[in-house]
């Protein structure tokens, strides 16, 4: 009910969804050799390699820069710690030379260069970052690596955009939306009519079965509007956050067969005077949580205001005499 009255106003509410929203899409933890953890330094010695210049920076004995694996790896016990690349090549009798060839210190020179960090390959041969805890660093050491090697590149400034649902100027406004699980997969629809104060006037959740989001969405498109219709309803602006069905609607040319009935109904139904708009799905929280709730509960409701019943029929009265 929460999500119903205050889920996409501009408000203390929706902003926290929003941050938690954008807390949850951050990795926070990875599994190392099995165990969860969140040190840093653990992922990063699991997530990147090292290109020795002075090497000191370079952990001779945990970081990756010889091979497919560390040393720490190849080495019974508990390994050492605190052994920097640098020492062990400066020094001809150092112990930690027994553990590895005696080829790699023929073919190893150091340089006054600063060691560099980059992406480690997975064993399919592709970069990934599913190791990464923070991007922030490892991506600036990797762009030092790019211009060593002769390469440019352009970083493009993120840019924050401020969404909120905006109010109908007059009447009202229906915001719909579809969900899949599996797409395609059980689907299922919501919807919302609301004035220009926010004060929901309608709101249902309704189960379509097997489909995929496309169907969801024109579904819950021609289930909104057949509902405004029905009660009297005059909407002056329709919001989606499926932008393939909006742009559809827009050209007049329906993007999938297996839609087609709804689509076409709903472009009957669509007013000259409304606005088919498409929006974030930030400022569509509302509607998802009704699509969502109509698949796990596998049944339709509706929600009609009680006190909003009498003006609507005032409304409609009004609206048959003029």
């Amino acid at each position: 009910m929460n999500w119903l009255e205050n889920g996409d106003r501009n408000s203390g509410f929706y902003h926290a969804v929003v941050q938690g929203q954008r807390r949850r899409s951050r990795i926070h933890i990875i599994q190392v050799d099995g165990e969860w953890t969140e040190n840093q330094d653990l992922i990063q010695q699991e997530g990147a390699r090292w290109i020795p210049g002075k090497g000191d920076k370079v952990d001779f004995i945990h970081d990756y820069w010889y091979g497919d694996q560390s040393i720490a790896e190849t080495v019974l016990g508990p390994p050492p710690a605190g052994i920097t690349l640098q020492a062990v090549v400066k020094d001809p009798y150092h112990p930690a030379r027994s553990l590895v060839p005696p080829q790699v210190f023929l073919d190893l020179s150091l340089t006054q260069d600063e060691d560099k960090c980059i992406w480690k390959p997975s064993s399919s041969g592709e970069f990934t970052t599913k190791s990464t805890y923070d991007l922030t660093e490892t991506a600036w050491s990797a762009s030092q690596v790019l211009l060593s090697y002769g390469f440019t590149y352009q970083t493009l400034a993120n840019q924050t955009k401020l969404v909120r649902w905006i109010t109908p100027v007059v009447d009202f406004c229906l915001n719909v939306d579809g969900a899949s699980k599996g797409n395609p997969g059980l689907c299922g629809g919501g919807g919302c009519i609301r004035d220009k104060h926010g004060n929901v006037l309608l709101a249902f959740s309704n189960y379509y079965g097997a489909g995929n989001s496309l169907i969801a969405e024109a579904r819950a498109l021609c289930d909104g509007l057949r509902l405004a219709h029905f009660v009297g309803v005059r909407l002056s602006a329709i919001y989606s956050d499926s932008s393939t069905l909006v742009h559809s609607m827009q050209q007049g040319k329906c993007p999938s067969w297996l839609i087609y009935r709804w689509w076409r109904s709903s472009r009957n139904l669509l007013d000259n005077g409304s606005s088919f708009v498409h929006v974030f799905r930030e400022t569509n929280q509302v509607v998802d949580r009704l699509a969502n709730h109509a698949i796990y509960s596998m049944c339709n409701e509706r929600r009609l205001e009680g006190r909003e019943k009498k003006a609507l029929k005032a409304f409609s009265k009004m609206g048959s005499e003029i």
